[in-house]
């Protein structure tokens, strides 16, 4: 749980640096409420995989829906910002069912998303 609040913390910096708020749009607030929580789920995904947690790149690569890598050339899991189109909506499906994403990491993931909703969503 420890790692997950870090996890947190790094992502209230990412999304606070988003800067998806200040629009009044009320799809505009929703979109990004739901991409703030998505945010924060990947930074637990994404320190999971740091943390040698999720398995080998090989095995993500082979858990991730597509044929598109989530990760860079030095094997590096791509920052979630990176992700665009259907491969970041891939990446939140994975994120939420992938065989990777299980037990602990998958608690820690939706209790980093129930921490953004608690906090209001302060950057939409």
């Amino acid at each position: 749980m420890r790692q997950a609040l870090g996890a947190l913390a790094s992502v209230l910096v990412l999304v606070a640096s988003a800067g998806c708020g200040g629009e009044d749009d009320a799809e505009a607030r929703t979109r990004c409420q739901i991409e703030s929580e998505n945010a924060a789920r990947a930074a637990v995904v994404a320190a999971a995989y740091e943390e040698g947690r999720l398995g080998t790149q090989a095995e993500v690569d082979a858990d991730f829906p597509g044929d598109e890598s989530i990760f860079d050339s030095e094997g590096n899991m791509l920052l979630y910002d990176d992700l665009e189109g259907l491969t970041r909506a891939r990446f939140d499906e994975w994120a939420v069912g992938g065989r990777s994403v299980r037990g602990e990491v998958q608690v820690e993931a939706a209790a980093a998303k129930e921490q953004v909703r608690q906090d209001g969503w302060p950057d939409c």
